[in-house]
């Protein structure tokens, strides 16, 4: 069986004769391995170096999405509101604090998204004697939401108080 896989040249003494054994030539010494060429090491530190750039590149381009921050808006009757709205690829979301007054009942933060079509759908946030955090939001389709219209609710008296309206730059 081992017959097979050596055999002896007279200048070489025992060599193994398997293609990728013999692959590094005779060039190699005792106890050290394939030593590698100029040219793959120029390879791998090329690769390398486009490797980074194309991570960097991937970063800066992530960060590169708009916020819209707006201020805490009251509706004189249950509760208040402030966040930002952060937009992406096809989606924005809302970071929402919102606020209950704890003599008017409950307080919905509710959040409208539009599209190049029209409007899309809506996502709620509500609280009820206390002050929560939130993140309505919604992936849009192709083309993405454009638009979002921020509403406050008293739920006592079902009255909607206009926030504001953001579009994506």
């Amino acid at each position: 069986m081992f017959k097979n896989l050596t055999r002896r040249t007279a200048k070489q003494g025992l060599q193994l004769t398997t293609p990728l054994a013999n692959s590094a030539g005779p060039a190699t010494g005792f106890g050290k391995g394939p030593q590698m060429r100029i040219l793959t090491r120029l390879g791998a530190a090329l690769a390398v170096t486009a490797a980074l750039v194309t991570t960097t590149a991937g970063v800066a381009a992530a960060a590169a999405y708009p916020s819209d921050p707006f201020p805490e808006e009251c509706n004189n009757k249950s509760g208040c509101v402030s966040g930002v709205v952060h937009w992406s690829n096809r989606s924005a979301t809302v970071d929402v604090n919102l606020f209950d007054d704890r003599n008017a009942g409950s307080t919905t933060v509710v959040v409208d998204f539009y599209t190049a079509n029209g409007y899309f759908g809506t996502d709620t946030r509500t609280a009820n004697n206390e002050r929560i955090t939130g993140h309505p939001s919604k992936e849009g389709p192709v083309g993405g939401i454009n638009k979002v219209v921020i509403w406050l609710k008293a739920n006592i008296d079902g009255s909607f108080y206009y926030v504001g309206t953001f579009y994506r730059d």
